[in-house]
């Protein structure tokens, strides 16, 4: 039985400005993302895909995205935070995990990776482990280059992530993209602020019960991660 607790705990560790973390059905409310979109991302995610977020303002709500989609990872997977080239050395000999890297970056802060650290972050993918992180970049290419071009990482290792996910808070926080990559190949633009683009890369009959499940959460007032993550349970099975 997963320890939701453990779960929780983790995910509050990246939480920066001590205010109640947000869900998915939060940032429906807030107009972050549409139901739709919400419910695509709780399918890939609870599916285990690795995701990115970016932005290049601070305080865009990276974290806070990030946040509500770690709050949706498999539950046979436990959360670990990204802390050392060393740390994640182990990663070789763990079951598969949700690895957070609190963001793509050079300042000294915990779990803030750039150079060897970050090189060994997307290694972690080819050992089965989920990677969730965000960074200062608004579109694709501003991301590759940072994390192929500044710091090595290999163009395949970053196509190993499945969603970059970028935000724009000009007026109101809004996811504005989503680029998807299946198995390593090339990403491709699925949402381009207005259309979901997910033919053939999920069942409708899925995305309906994904989008039924957010759809209740939100009549029944689900205010915290804690809740949130009990209620998902039955979502999965």
């Amino acid at each position: 039985m997963e320890d939701i607790e453990l779960h929780i705990r983790a995910i509050n560790r990246c939480n920066q400005r001590s205010e109640r973390m947000f869900t998915l059905v939060d940032l429906i409310r807030a107009k972050t993302l549409s139901v739709e979109l919400a419910a695509y991302l709780l399918h890939r995610v609870s599916k285990g895909d690795s995701f990115i977020v970016g932005a290049v303002p601070g305080g865009a709500g990276k974290t806070t995205v990030m946040c509500s989609l770690v709050n949706c990872i498999p539950s046979d997977m436990i959360i670990r935070h990204a802390e050392s080239e060393a740390s994640m050395l182990l990663g070789e000999n763990l079951k598969p995990s949700c690895y957070i890297c609190h963001e793509i970056g050079k300042a000294g802060y915990y779990s803030y990776l750039w150079g060897e650290d970050l090189r060994q972050f997307f290694k972690l993918k080819s050992f089965g482990h989920l990677l969730a992180s965000n960074l200062h970049a608004d579109t694709l290419e501003q991301s590759k280059l940072q994390i192929i071009k500044q710091n090595g990482v290999k163009e395949k290792e970053f196509n190993s992530v499945n969603l970059y996910l970028y935000l724009s808070c000009d007026i109101e926080r809004k996811i504005t993209s989503v680029w998807y990559s299946k198995e390593g190949e090339p990403h491709r633009e699925i949402f381009d602020g207005k259309i979901l683009k997910v033919s053939g890369l999920a069942d409708k009959k899925d995305l309906k019960i994904a989008e039924g499940f957010l759809l209740d959460m939100d009549e029944e007032d689900v205010f915290t991660i804690e809740d949130f993550r009990k209620e998902l349970a039955g979502f999965r099975e």
